[in-house]
């Protein structure tokens, strides 16, 4: 869900940047460990909040594509989220609202990925296509995993669309 449907990193990072007096920028950010990136380092992690991931922006195309991908193939939304309940509630909302075509019973809230048994996986992070067990690992483009070349990137939802539709 994060940095796939739903843009975190930079509603993120003004507030870490605002909060913290730090000046990062999205394309500062090479690789996933984004606390290795401010002076702060862990602390970014307070600021992953109810509000903040309630508000998220979605990422460009991605609703119209899977509304297209929901109508030839089942889709999950599969989104770590184990770490604040409150983070779950807002993922929740966030999907119901945005999202709304997708049933309940196929978004799936865990906190490692592996466990999901799926045809694709469509991820930004390469530790999450790491232990997949399904036949297509899709690496979502994003900045900070540019290097990985272990999986088919894919560099936006035209892109998936066109693979998939």
């Amino acid at each position: 869900m994060d940095q796939v449907i739903a843009e975190l990193n930079n509603p993120w990072l003004k507030i870490i940047n605002k909060n913290e007096n730090e000046n990062v920028k999205p394309e500062d950010i090479t690789d996933w460990h984004m606390a290795n990136f401010f002076k702060c380092g862990t602390k970014i992690y307070e600021y992953l909040t109810y509000d903040l991931f309630r508000n998220l922006p979605i990422v460009e195309n991605s609703q119209e594509v899977v509304r297209e991908l929901c109508e030839k193939h089942q889709v999950y939304i599969v989104t770590s989220a184990t770490t604040k309940p409150e983070i779950m509630v807002a993922k929740w909302e966030w999907l119901d609202e945005h999202f709304p075509f997708i049933p309940k019973d196929q978004v799936v809230m865990c906190g490692k990925k592996d466990v999901v048994k799926t045809d694709v996986l469509i991820d930004d992070a390469p530790h999450n296509l790491e232990g997949f067990q399904g036949d297509q690992k899709l690496l979502f483009d994003r900045p900070y995993n540019r290097k990985e070349t272990r999986f088919v990137r894919v560099r936006d939802w035209e892109h998936i669309r066109e693979m998939f539709l």
